[in-house]
């Protein structure tokens, strides 16, 4: 198994081991659950080529960007892989809540919850989980509970019109950066 395109940052290299290690794990999974016949052994060889290839790509972050993989091993400089991957998903984390309508919303319980929950919407009104928005620029409460006028009536009793025109702003620049695509 080969990639189709070499990773040039590290950004690159991390969304590629966690794709590969994420598709590999379901696959893993499924297989063992049973959803996925393997008569001929296809599959399992095709997840092993998975897990060969991100160790691969761990080997090239390490050589690259000064990561080690065992803690024996730490010099002053280096960082361990565990905390690199921690690192570089908080990041992706950070840079995805931007993306919502959440991060200008006095419900949300912020990004620092997002991290720490690995990327379940911080909402305070959402009873359960809530992985990711349908749309990006609407809120999960007006597809389920709320009109879009209880939300903008309840966005002003929890942070006042401040709060209102920051949500509307935030909307307004995400609903133009979806229509631009």
């Amino acid at each position: 198994m080969r990639l189709a395109k070499q990773p040039k940052t590290e950004r690159k290299f991390w969304e590629a081991i966690e794709y590969l290690e994420g598709t590999a794990y379901g696959m893993s999974r499924d297989l063992a659950r049973g959803y996925i016949e393997d008569p001929t052994g296809e599959v399992s060889r095709e997840i092993t080529e998975m897990y060969k290839l991100s160790e691969k790509l761990v080997g090239e972050v390490c050589r690259k960007y000064g990561i080690v993989t065992r803690k024996i091993s730490l010099v002053p400089g280096k960082m361990l892989y565990g905390d690199w991957y921690q690192k570089m998903l908080d990041n992706w984390i950070r840079e995805e809540y931007e993306k919502i309508i959440c991060s200008a919303c006095p419900f949300s319980d912020g990004l620092d919850e997002m991290i720490k929950t690995g990327g379940d919407v911080p909402c305070s009104e959402w009873n359960g989980v809530l992985y990711r928005l349908g749309v990006p620029y609407l809120c999960a409460m007006t597809s389920h509970n709320w009109t879009e006028r209880e939300l903008t009536e309840k966005i002003v009793k929890k942070g006042g019109r401040t709060a209102l025109e920051r949500f509307a702003k935030k909307e307004e620049d995400l609903r133009a950066k979806a229509n631009e695509t």
